[in-house]
């Protein structure tokens, strides 16, 4: 009998320490919608203290790191999260994503091909693998994950516009022409957006190795 109370006390205590943990990892969730990030990592600090396999509290903490450009601690914490739960398709993404920022394309698209494993139907992991290849040099992979993205998601303004730049790098003038004008059409800036990427016209002919016609490098300069 003493036995079995001696459990139920130390059970009542491990719920109280995880439902304090995850009400730790809720607010600092809230402070990070509010943009207080250093107070949105003291608390996934205090819910990762209480609970060290709080695979949610790492991966929280890891979105804030990315937001404070501090990618190498971004990775670390998206690696713990996967490593407490191995099938956490927006870990691989997300450790995808600050990847892509490093600019290690390798590693992003590995971990965007798991996160796409995980979860066939995330138009976002295909538009953002697709960016991964085209920085790569993977201009073909590139434009068929645009594809996917565009075709999981037909209103994908930001899938049209990458495919459309991708597209000039092949020298597809048309099929540019069409899919930059539709993201613009469905109301994305695409002159922001290119200049953006690739600052002037001018760099990005130098670094493609192409010569954009007229029309479109007027498409891609005024507003």
């Amino acid at each position: 009998m003493s036995l079995m109370k001696t459990d139920v006390k130390s059970l009542d205590l491990d719920t109280s320490i995880v439902d304090i943990a995850r009400a730790h990892n809720y607010r600092g969730f809230i402070f990070n919608e509010q943009g207080d990030l250093d107070r949105a990592i003291e608390d996934f600090n205090s819910a990762i203290e209480l609970n060290p396999n709080y695979a949610d509290a790492y991966y929280n903490r890891g979105i804030v790191y990315g937001r404070k450009s501090n990618l190498d601690c971004a990775i670390k914490d998206f690696s713990k999260a996967i490593k407490l739960k191995p099938d956490y398709a927006k870990a691989y993404y997300s450790r995808g994503a600050a990847y892509g920022y490093k600019g290690e394309y390798d590693d992003a698209i590995k971990d965007f091909d798991k996160a796409i494993e995980l979860n066939r139907h995330d138009a976002v992991a295909y538009n953002n693998r697709g960016s991964a290849y085209r920085k790569n040099g993977q201009i073909e992979e590139a434009i068929s994950d645009y594809t996917e993205a565009i075709r999981l998601k037909p209103d994908f303004v930001d899938a049209y516009n990458n495919r459309g730049l991708a597209w000039l790098q092949l020298s597809e003038w048309e099929k540019a022409k069409i899919d930059l004008g539709t993201a613009r059409f469905r109301g994305g800036d695409i002159v922001a957006a290119f200049q953006k990427i690739h600052g002037s016209i001018a760099d990005f002919e130098q670094e493609s190795d192409v010569t954009v016609p007229k029309d479109i490098a007027t498409m891609l300069t005024q507003q």
